[in-house]
């Protein structure tokens, strides 16, 4: 669940890509939630979108992260806070924040990817899973 101090927000929910999230590396483009929404009462795989964008606001700065799929490394997704201004690729959303947050305020911070994409809104996550004809599942 995300701290009642931020409240991550949706800017844009990004692209599907078919090669991407049904290709030999799909597994790199899909993450694995426990949240149950009032349609599914199963644990959710939801895709990671190019071009998503998260916002949550930490210390009263808007930090905005956005899915990329690095071209050098289409295998796995990657990840730019667009208030770095190094505009560094990440391998996952808390490094993002975390380095960024660092580099802005001088000092340690540790958010999770979880709680920074909010997959526990269920909002968020019809939103992510709109025009997703295929997800993977777990058995």
């Amino acid at each position: 669940m995300p701290s009642p101090k931020y409240k991550p927000q949706l800017l844009a929910i990004g692209n599907f890509i078919p090669i991407l999230h049904y290709g030999p590396f799909a597994v790199n483009w899909w993450t694995f939630t426990n949240s149950k929404t009032s349609k599914n009462k199963n644990s959710l795989c939801i895709p990671i979108r190019v071009n998503e964008r998260i916002q949550i606001k930490l210390n009263k700065i808007k930090f905005i992260i956005r899915i990329i799929c690095n071209e050098s490394n289409t295998i796995q997704s990657s990840y730019v806070c667009e208030n770095d201004i190094n505009d560094k690729i990440y391998l996952t959303t808390s490094e993002a924040i975390n380095e960024t947050y660092k580099k802005i305020f001088n000092m340690e911070t540790q958010f999770s990817s979880p709680s920074i994409m909010d997959f526990d809104n269920e909002n968020i996550i019809e939103q992510i899973l709109s025009g997703v004809l295929f997800q993977p599942f777990k058995i």
